[in-house]
């Protein structure tokens, strides 16, 4: 639908960590320490510090098995944007990243502590 917010507004991930991990029917929602949220609706990939990456596909039939437990309460180190791409970085090399797609519906939103929706 919308590409990512901008790159200012994601900062506040930067020492975050991710708390809680939700599967949905149709989504993941992703919890962090800071009562921050992001519901993601399109797609995940997690790459491990050793090349193995885990795709995870929201909508599909045949979705794969996450291993995101390996991720909670790791301090997040960096946060690269890019329109359909929000990659979340942890100390070891490990990556996290959120997918999103342009099109008429919705990849997925961001809620803020405060209760500010930004939909991407």
């Amino acid at each position: 639908m919308q590409p990512f917010p901008p790159a200012q507004s994601l900062e506040r991930l930067r020492g975050d960590s991710i708390a809680q991990v939700w599967l949905d029917p149709f989504g993941v929602r992703l919890l962090f320490e800071s009562q921050l949220q992001i519901y993601v609706e399109e797609g995940l990939e997690h790459l491990e510090a050793d090349g193995s990456l885990w795709s995870y596909e929201c909508q599909s039939e045949n979705r794969r098995p996450l291993v995101l437990q390996r991720l909670l309460y790791r301090p997040i180190e960096d946060v690269e944007r890019q329109d359909y791409r929000l990659t979340l970085s942890f100390g070891d090399g490990v990556t996290l990243s959120i997918l999103g797609s342009e099109g008429q519906y919705e990849s997925g939103h961001i809620k803020t502590p405060e209760g500010a929706f930004e939909v991407f």
